[in-house]
């Protein structure tokens, strides 16, 4: 198996943050959207995010072989980790939009 190319190992790293981020900035402007059209698109986005993160953390993961190198597997690991915390976060940003009504001001 080929070693794993560094823009991957750090899209591992990068993207769980960057999708709690963009999540996190939405989150006070769709609940308008959500309110006028009675569908949960944040909470909806949330889990598109949190899947987007859990995929981008364990991808390096799937694709490592055993002779990768010391600090590929370290950051591959370190990773895998952010994918699984930026992946629950989300989850938990999902849950609450899901059970409050962005309609009651």
């Amino acid at each position: 198996m080929n070693a794993v190319k560094p823009a991957t190992v750090m899209a591992g790293v990068l993207t769980g943050p960057a999708a709690w981020a963009v999540s996190t900035q939405l989150g006070p402007i769709l609940p308008y959207t959500e309110c006028a059209l009675a569908w949960p698109v944040s909470g909806m986005l949330a889990i598109g995010l949190a899947l987007l993160s859990l995929v981008a953390g364990f991808w390096p993961w799937w694709r490592t072989s055993s002779d990768s190198p010391a600090g590929t597997v370290f950051v591959v690991g370190l990773g895998r980790l952010m994918g699984l915390l930026f992946g629950f976060a989300l989850v938990l940003q999902a849950a609450s939009s899901f059970l409050l009504d962005p309609c009651a001001h």
